[in-house]
């Protein structure tokens, strides 16, 4: 998990530093391997689940952002539809976000 936060936080710093497409490179990749450990066994799976929520979610707003900063409209909602599909969220509050 600390490689998961690792790399959303050097997505962070480029973000901050107007690397847009490198901060989206590093947030996909921290999904990618979220995604990983809840396709491996079923405790580990819900233990994701229920622990880190809010990081995906995280992941997936900045995710949306850089696509946004990128001129990727398709892209950043494809990001933000993964929040509105998980359903961990009432979609009235979601859209207010944006």
């Amino acid at each position: 998990m600390e490689d998961i936060k690792s790399l959303k936080e050097k997505g962070l710093a480029e973000y901050k530093d107007g690397n847009y497409q490198a901060a989206a490179r590093y947030w996909r990749e921290a999904v990618e391997m979220l995604s990983d450990i809840a396709d491996g066994d079923d405790e580990a799976a819900e233990a994701m689940a229920s622990l880190d929520w809010e990081l995906e979610r995280s992941l997936y707003l900045n995710l949306g952002m850089a696509h946004l900063k990128c001129h990727e409209p398709r892209e950043a909602l494809r990001a933000l539809k993964c929040i509105l599909l998980s359903g961990e969220d009432e979609p009235e509050i979601m859209l207010k976000t944006l």
